[in-house]
């Protein structure tokens, strides 16, 4: 009885809290969304605020505060707020005999400890840029700030980071609040954690993501043994690497604001883990070109890549949303097509990417996969009647996870969904006749271009030879140069005895335990060197030819002996 009891306490405290907060004048956090009889017609994101607040079919969604058991989470508009907020939120706790954890001050020293109860200030866009201006930041530092790039490259990224943390730090809004009585304050942070997930105040995910992998690498660490246990069946090693490692890795994704650059980190993480499961060193795939991603992917049970994954949990987050049995008060289906009144702020550039234009992304490139369309605002006209259906949904998941199973069929008119005639059967499959003619067409355009550039490579090889005969003055395809009577035996192309000593040398010198990629790199340098398009029309063209036969023959005799 003692967790129920628990949560009726907490609930008795959430009401206490509302109307002490009413009647201090505590600022509300409010959107607008379509009303419960027009949801259908609402949209994910894009929303054109000026023509939205004209509709008669709006209802208010209000943000007091979030809780889940015993934890807390507070919005509040401005710092007094907050410090308004929080000493009533403490006062209540007490009122009630539950305790805050705030930073309490030591009566001796006069320091205060650390506080576990935490405070974040999500700032304006421009702020960043603002504050480092004033700051002293260099012009370039403080426009990579406000910069928001799809593919953000390392180095900008650390640099954008550093400088952030300390105008966060430095700013008077980011310092503790010290509550009634003096002797407890909270203290800001710029990532905190709320049940598994990471925010950040800058409104972006890098750190979130970067906790997952740090927490998937940790957790991989722990299995390693098991992975290379070859008694083990490689596919209950796949079962464990998804139901534990990639689990960990995307917790909490559906609400990731995603990247190319993020997307770029979780795949690299994925990959290198395959290989060292297959026991593939990234040496051999640098010189086995073939080994390709996806290559690597079918070896290891053709396991979905990170991007196709995460598509598939966001289609069945909108499942549940859509299908909400209790009510379409459900927080996350009434946000799901809520928007803000106020006007965003002109920054200069693109915005910061949200975590619904990632959401409507993964519809977008779902819905590809399976020949449907989807407009740009994410309107759920194009696909809420589908999702309403729970056999679509596990029908869409099933063909997302695997292209061969068969496309679910989406809802028909006269069906006990009222559905859009575009969508009618007959034109879904006009639409993929036409799709399949475009890309029929592209592969004609792709090969023609092959065959051209071909037919380019062939006429441009006959003129280099035809310059060659030229040159040498010989009517005919020269013959197998002669080595001079002072080449050294090693070096002399006719000589077609090799061991592994004449072929290193041969190579540069290499020493007996020379490896793969070494003797590739040696074989590339000396290709370079005496490759004999370099001598064309010079005394040493006859030596560069057969320098390179040479050196071919010694190359190929060194890789056969690495395949034996």
């Amino acid at each position: 009885m003692a967790p129920v009891l628990f949560l009726f306490l907490m609930a008795a405290i959430s009401q206490v809290i509302d109307q002490e907060f009413e009647q201090n004048s505590i600022e509300k956090i409010e959107f607008l969304r379509k009303s419960d009889d027009k949801y259908h017609e609402g949209q994910i994101f894009r929303h054109d605020v000026k023509k939205c607040v004209l509709s008669e079919n709006l209802t208010q969604v209000v943000v007091r505060h979030l809780a889940y058991v015993d934890d807390e989470g507070f919005p509040f508009t401005s710092r007094q707020q907050l410090a308004l907020g929080t000493n009533i939120i403490n006062r209540v706790f007490k009122m009630f005999g539950v305790e805050m954890h705030t930073g309490k001050r030591d009566s001796t020293t006069g320091k205060f400890s650390k506080s576990k109860t935490e405070a974040v200030y999500f700032p304006r866009r421009l702020f960043w840029k603002q504050a480092a201006l004033s700051a002293g930041v260099a012009e370039e530092d403080a426009a990579a700030i406000t910069l928001e790039d799809d593919n953000e490259p390392e180095t900008q990224r650390e640099r954008r980071q550093n400088t952030e943390l300390a105008i966060y730090a430095a700013h008077p809004d980011t310092q503790p609040i010290v509550l009634e009585g003096g002797n407890e304050r909270i203290t800001f942070t710029f990532n905190f954690t709320y049940l598994g997930r990471v925010f950040s105040a800058n409104l972006r995910d890098c750190e979130a993501i970067r906790t997952r992998i740090a927490k998937a690498n940790a957790a991989f660490a722990c299995l390693v043994k098991f992975f290379k246990r070859k008694e083990i069946k490689l596919e209950y090693k796949k079962k464990i690497f998804e139901g534990i490692c990639v689990n960990l890795l995307l917790w909490g994704c559906e609400s990731w604001a995603l990247r190319v650059d993020h997307i770029r980190d979780l795949e690299v993480w994925l990959h290198r883990k395959i290989r060292k499961i297959l026991g593939i060193t990234i040496y051999q795939v640098m010189d086995d070109h073939s080994l390709k991603n996806d290559r690597i992917r079918k070896m290891f049970g053709d396991i979905n890549c990170i991007l196709t994954t995460i598509d598939v949990r966001r289609m069945k987050l909108l499942g549940d949303i859509v299908q909400a049995k209790n009510s379409v008060r459900c927080p996350a289906r009434q946000m799901l097509i809520a928007f803000s009144v106020h006007p965003r702020e002109v920054a200069g550039g693109r915005p910061l990417k949200s975590n619904k234009e990632s959401l409507h992304d993964s519809l977008v490139r779902s819905f590809k996969k399976a020949g449907f369309a989807i407009d740009r605002l994410g309107s759920l006209r194009d696909w809420y009647w589908d999702f309403l259906n729970s056999t679509f949904v596990n029908e869409f998941i099933a063909f997302l996870k695997d292209s061969s199973k068969p496309i679910p069929r989406r809802s028909n008119p006269g069906s006990q969904y009222t559905y859009h005639p575009r969508y009618s059967s007959r034109h879904s499959d006009s639409r993929r006749a036409e799709q399949d003619r475009d890309a029929r067409q592209r592969q004609q355009r792709r090969q023609q271009r092959h065959e051209d550039h071909r037919r380019r490579q062939d006429e441009r090889r006959q003129q280099q030879q035809d310059h060659r005969q030229q040159r040498s003055g010989m009517s005919e395809s020269p013959s197998r140069p002669q080595p001079s009577s002072g080449m050294d035996p090693d070096l002399d192309p006719s000589n077609m005895e090799w061991n592994l000593r004449r072929a290193h040398k041969v190579l540069g010198n290499l020493g007996r335990d020379a490896t793969s990629r070494e003797i590739k790199m040696a074989y590339r340098l000396e290709s370079r060197r005496w490759h004999p398009d370099h001598h064309v029309g010079k005394p040493s063209f006859n030596e560069a030819e057969a320098r390179m036969q040479t050196i071919n023959a010694a190359y190929e005799y060194l890789r056969e002996l690495s395949l034996t």
